[in-house]
């Protein structure tokens, strides 16, 4: 193996490279044609995550959310909420993180108005089901992602 190869296929330097990526678009310097890339490197900023997959995974989940948005159902709204009697595993928690992250007020007005859980519910849910796909970290540090999601997405 080239030790070009060899860098190219280091973890740690591709988290670095992605890091000072999510920097620039910060600073609103970089602009990145592929979406994905562009989330990837923002997501590599969470201070809390010393995981690059963690960090990669995260950014799935986003681009995943956000092509749900993209794509409405046929009563006009986007399908990206949770629904506890029809969603489990994987897709229930990668509907949790992106509900408390990105919809918490339409989680509240479904509580208010139709008897739905309370946006709490959701977040014992996500993590429930973080920990039963053996997604531990994201598990773990899902407030954390709700968190820096909002922080750095709206």
């Amino acid at each position: 193996m080239s030790s070009i190869q060899a860098l190219m296929e280091d973890n740690d330097l591709q988290h670095i490279v992605k890091n000072e990526l999510g920097k620039e678009l910060l600073r609103k310097e970089l602009v990145l044609e592929d979406p994905l890339a562009q989330i990837m490197a923002l997501t590599s900023l969470a201070p809390f995550s010393e995981s690059n997959r963690e960090c990669s995974k995260v950014a799935f989940i986003v681009y995943w959310g956000v092509n749900k948005v993209k794509t409405k159902e046929e009563n006009g709204r986007a399908d990206v909420l949770p629904m506890i009697s029809k969603h489990e595993g994987k897709e229930l928690a990668y509907r949790c993180l992106i509900a408390r992250a990105f919809f918490k007020g339409a989680l509240m007005d479904l509580h208010e108005r139709r008897a739905a859980p309370k946006p709490e519910y959701y977040y014992e849910a996500g993590v429930n089901a973080f920990y039963s796909i053996n997604e531990k970290e994201i598990g773990n540090h899902f407030k954390k992602w709700e968190l820096f999601l909002q922080t750095v997405f709206i």
